[in-house]
């Protein structure tokens, strides 16, 4: 009998100990993940030097710690521990829990929570900077025929700041255990200064989101970005902005789209935590562009990410979009307006592009947490 278990246990350490090998084989574990996984590649395919054996060896550690067999499993393991048991974030630097299941980004992400605590303030000179070249860039593109837009997407924060978890509501910061006074946002003190500077249109969205909340979700709960039935707002009030200068552009029109209410879907915040399908949204949208009125990508560059949509009016505007992930949704609704739109996965000017283009409008869209990024347009 004590042999026997004797061997039953060597025989679960054998199988304990060959696990990883045998999971990194089959793939028996592996879960759908957002992680960006470094590869193992050796310089120049081959091992020819020291100098390589050493990097090789450095770039085989950092890509086994990310990728050894079973690690999945124990991920996903690690997360349903947390969000069913412990009722927490599994990763809470990058994924916040809120309430009635709302998840919001976490500081890992451009210190977007203290953004919003008002713990990393935007100084009025520094706003101040940032307008100033927003206005050079706005006079350098007048001389090439085009006119700029800013706009700024917001993060879920500011619409829906009443399901944020209660220490960020109430003004208590976690790690100091200190109550704070409520500040500006960033987001606050460059709207304020950017009306001073009405020659470049900057578009602030959250009253208006705000207000389009009472009547549908604005944002998806488990994801970063604004629902459809958001962007859809967020195009019109680009469109309704841009027409103040080129009237001939037909106004965003309901009746244009057809709108289905959605359940189930899992965001990308969800999918952070490796429980995609776990944790899913109470109500998503989807909304298209009924047939007359769609238009679909003539032109795709996976490498730079740019698109290109051919309009159906030859007479309307030329756009040229800079934007980034919160711009994707908006391409189902953006290109219809104008004669011709250039898509390009990027928050920066490509003034390269610009001179091809040559586009009568160029729309700069950029995330809240990421205005900053503004002064490097």
């Amino acid at each position: 009998m004590k042999n026997l278990k004797n061997k039953s246990l060597i025989t679960c350490f054998c199988f304990l100990i060959y696990l990883p090998i045998i999971d990194q084989l089959l793939g028996i574990s592996s879960f759908r993940t957002m992680e960006n996984r470094p590869s193992f590649v050796a310089e120049n395919g081959a091992i020819h030097s020291m100098r390589t054996l050493k990097k090789a060896v450095r770039q085989f550690d950092v890509y086994y710690k990310t990728n050894f067999g079973i690690r999945d499993g124990l991920v996903f393991l690690h997360s349903v521990l947390h969000y069913y048991v412990l009722n927490d974030s599994p990763i809470p630097q990058q994924v916040i829990f809120g309430k009635q299941g709302w998840l919001y980004v976490g500081d890992h992400y451009n210190r977007v929570m203290q953004q919003h605590q008002g713990l990393w303030p935007l100084s009025v000179d520094s706003a101040q900077a940032i307008a100033q070249h927003l206005v050079a860039v706005q006079q350098k593109l007048a001389g090439k025929g085009a006119q700029l837009y800013i706009l700024i997407a917001p993060d879920s924060h500011s619409i829906y700041p009443e399901y944020l978890p209660d220490y960020v509501a109430s003004g208590y910061h976690a790690q100091t255990k200190e109550h704070y006074q409520w500040t500006e946002t960033p987001h606050d003190v460059l709207s304020q200064v950017m009306q001073k500077h009405l020659s470049v249109p900057f578009l602030d969205l959250r009253d208006t989101l705000c207000r389009a909340k009472q009547k549908a979700v604005i944002y998806r709960q488990t994801d970063t970005h604004w629902s459809n039935y958001g962007a859809l707002i967020g195009t019109a009030s680009i469109i309704n902005r841009i027409r103040q200068t080129f009237p001939s552009i037909r106004p965003v029109q309901w009746n244009d789209y057809d709108m289905q209410v959605m359940r189930g879907g899992s965001g990308d915040l969800a999918a952070l935590m490796m429980l995609q399908g776990q944790v899913k949204d109470q109500i998503f949208y989807s909304i298209v562009s009924k047939p007359a009125f769609r238009t679909v990508a003539a032109q795709q560059s996976a490498e730079r990410q740019t698109s290109v949509f051919q309009g159906k009016n030859a007479g309307q505007p030329s756009m040229l979009l800079f934007g980034d992930s919160f711009s994707e949704s908006m391409l189902v609704y953006l290109p219809g307006y104008f004669s011709r739109t250039c898509a390009v996965r990027q928050p920066a000017l490509d003034w390269q592009r610009i001179d091809q283009e040559k586009p009568d409008i160029v729309i700069v869209e950029i995330v809240e947490r990421n205005l900053r990024d503004l002064r490097k347009l």
